[in-house]
């Protein structure tokens, strides 16, 4: 084997060195066997090291050796090698960029044997596109260990309708990564990061810690949620690892962890070199989603109330959904129900939908086998077990189909207006799929109006789709209408409120003349309560948003129409196509995400910064006036209503944790918190104790 090597790749031209160097001793890994997996993985890695600085761990005399971390750029360096400049305190760093094959084999060639990368691309340093745990077994715990948690990460988080996905760190531990791609900044990701392995760790004392004291992680694993940093690193996927073989940083299967706990078999989770090329072979890039996948967090109430997915898996191998009766009835072109199109999964959710088409009906589905069985129940469910309704069987329907609601058009298949009047999971002993073949379905509910045991019992009909709703007898029971609750559990709306939607113009709104901002009381010092949420305080205008479908305006804190200021925040309104009053605040960001409120000053004239309108409350929607809901219900519906927008932005919380919450604010040097108490209302144009601004700092104006 040669010492040096010059290699012309892609037209670049590298000289590699110290070639027969062995770098793993025990299997005599030599240094050109490390530069040649990094050729062989570079088509599935690069994706991945794309845009993101690199910090270089270098190992010149292999494993055994002394090592050192790199964050500065070597040099010299060869001039076509990218990098990006990142302010660290008071000095810069340049940072590598490894987004090619030429740079990859020349940090290979400085015996940099592991990758690590942060979360975020350049130059959007402040934006991280993905969140991450890292599970570490303490003395006394393993991999396996780690695999059980990731399993109660991955079910609360799909209890959420969040994907995850897992690799192993190449070491002794796991990592989940969850994809977002979406606006976001390095403090919303910790702190849901945080909550959820705190919510975990209450759950399972015995495997879990959030500390990272020594002491504390014996026979447990330590979640860390505190990789989710602007400043911190964490071990890329496909990355070898400095341990004694070259074992690799792998993505996995959910089925391969279900296996190794199984089979109680540690080995069934750690990959060498080799092995990891061969699995790309067979699966290809399973991380391929963490680059494409977008996501946007749920609200921190929500993970507090959330219920863990059921994982109960009856997908049968070897068969596809049959959407052909679905589709056939429908024109999609004219209506707006999805087609069809997604991926059979792998939870075990359920949708009770209230359908006005030529009559009034209840559809109830549950998803199994790729698609959602179907039923129409014409009289709706009942909790009385000896209510017995009807239960007429039809076509499947597509899985995204749990979340439809709205107004199917005229000559359409099933016209009519519908909402989601209840959802959530089910849970069964057996395959459903059997059930149903042999004429009697028994599932347990766990929805937000249905609870408890249900039984589907085919009649004796010639025709073979008709089937009877019973209710079983359990602690669940109630002989009080259900049905009596009428809005839907997505958006509170009743179903006569989509009536027409396609065509309706709203006029419903109030005189903006009528209408003020609800203003908050100065406390002194933050603090905890559950019964409160923490949010960030803006450093902006003030201003409510009137949007009547196609139509909008923004409305100052003294009454004065903003409009014209700013025509790309009514751009962006109206491109949303709702009919609401909403409450926010108008702010410019900084290249790293901050609000500047001197930019916001100067933004008509110089352009300079990010214009972004942040919604924290709503105060009517269509024909609605929430003012007297209570907060957490006013912030379910806004956070349901806007989308993943760069420019109208959903303002997310903290469920009580104000003081944590306030540190971190202070750190980041930003202005301060607001407190809300959950359950008040909006009283329009009052300064109230139930709205507290807690400020850091003196205000920049």
């Amino acid at each position: 084997m040669t010492k040096k090597l010059s290699v012309d790749i892609g037209g670049t031209r590298l000289e590699l060195s110290n070639l027969d160097k062995v770098f793993y001793p025990i299997v005599g890994f030599s240094k050109a066997q490390v530069i040649d997996y990094y050729a062989s993985v570079a088509p599935v890695l690069l994706p991945h090291l794309e845009q993101r600085p690199i910090s270089l761990k270098r190992y010149p005399d292999g494993v055994t050796g002394s090592y050192f971390f790199q964050k500065q750029c070597p040099s010299p360096r060869p001039e076509w090698l990218e990098t990006t400049s990142v302010k660290s305190g008071k000095r810069q760093i340049d940072y590598c960029l490894i987004n090619d094959l030429p740079a990859l084999i020349w940090a290979s060639n400085l015996a940099n044997l592991e990758l690590h990368t942060f979360l975020h691309r350049a130059p959007q340093i402040t934006r991280p596109t993905m969140l991450v745990f890292d599970l570490d077994p303490g003395q006394g715990a393993d991999i396996l260990l780690c695999a059980e948690v990731a399993l109660s990460i991955r079910d609360l988080l799909e209890g959420l309708g969040i994907a995850c996905f897992p690799k192993t760190s190449g070491s002794k531990g796991l990592q989940l990564y969850v994809p977002l791609n979406s606006p976001t900044d390095y403090q919303t990701t910790k702190i849901f990061a945080h909550q959820l392995a705190r919510r975990l760790a209450a759950e399972h004392p015995d495997k879990i810690v959030t500390k990272m004291q020594k002491e504390l992680r014996v026979g447990r694993v330590f979640v860390d949620w505190s990789q989710n940093d602007e400043h911190k690193t964490t071990v890329c996927v496909y990355s070898l690892r400095a341990t004694d073989r070259p074992a690799v940083s792998t993505p996995l299967r959910w089925e391969e962890i279900g296996e190794a706990l199984q089979k109680k078999d540690p080995a069934h989770l750690l990959f060498e070199s080799q092995e990891a090329l061969d699995r790309i072979k067979k699966y290809g890039d399973l991380f391929e989603p963490v680059l494409t996948v977008k996501q946007r967090l749920p609200s921190l109430e929500s993970l507090s109330s959330a219920t863990p997915a059921k994982r109960k898996e009856f997908y049968r191998e070897g068969t596809q959904p049959n959407l052909e009766a679905y589709q056939a009835k429908r024109k999609f072109a004219s209506t707006i129900e999805p087609e069809g199109k997604q991926q059979p999964g792998e939870e075990l959710v359920f949708v009770v939908q209230k359908h006005r088409a030529r009559t009034l009906h209840y559809d109830l589905r549950l998803a199994m086998g790729g698609v959602l069985k179907s039923w129409a129940v014409p009289r709706g469910p009942s909790m009385d077990p000896a209510v017995r309704r009807l239960a007429v069987m039809v076509e499947d329907h597509p899985l995204e189909y749990v979340d439809f609601e709205g107004s199917i058009p005229r000559g359409n298949y099933g016209a009519g207006e519908m909402i989601v009047w209840d959802q959530g999971t089910y849970r069964t002993e057996n395959d459903p799929l059997d059930q149903i073949e042999r004429g009697k379905l028994v599932f347990e509910l766990d929805g937000k109006k249905l609870h408890g045991e249900f039984h589907l019992v085919k009649t004796s009909s010639s025709e073979g789709n008709q089937w009877l709703l019973i209710k079983a007898k359990d602690r669940w029971v109630n002989k009080e209408d259900v049905l009596a609750q009428e809005r839907s559990v997505l958006t509170g709306r009743r179903i006569e409120e989509y009536k027409n939607e396609v065509t309706k113009t709203h006029t419903s709104l109030p005189d903006f003349r009528t209408l003020r901002p609800m203003l908050a009381m100065s406390a002194d010092a933050p603090f905890d309560d559950p019964e409160w949420i923490f949010e960030l305080k803006l450093d902006g205008f003030r201003a409510l948003a009137l949007v009547d479908q196609e139509k909008a305006r923004l409305i100052s804190r003294r009454g004065d129409d903003l409009s014209a200021d700013y025509p790309a925040l009514i751009d962006a309104l109206a491109g949303m196509r709702l009919t609401a009053v909403l409450d926010g605040e108008i702010v410019v960001l900084d290249q790293d995400g901050v609000p500047r409120f001197e930019f916001l000053q100067s933004y008509k004239k110089a352009r300079k910064g990010h214009l972004v309108y942040y919604v924290f409350d709503i105060l009517f929607y269509n024909d609605r006036d929430l003012r007297d809901q209570p907060l957490s219900e006013r912030k379910e519906i806004l956070h349901f209503l806007l989308s993943a927008s760069e420019t109208v932005r959903y303002t997310d919380h903290v469920d009580g944790i104000g003081v944590e919450f306030f540190n971190l604010v202070q750190k980041r040097g930003l202005e301060g918190i607001v407190a809300k108490k959950k359950m008040g209302p909006y009283l329009n144009g009052k300064r109230v104790d139930h709205w507290l601004k807690i400020k850091c700092r003196p205000m920049r104006r």
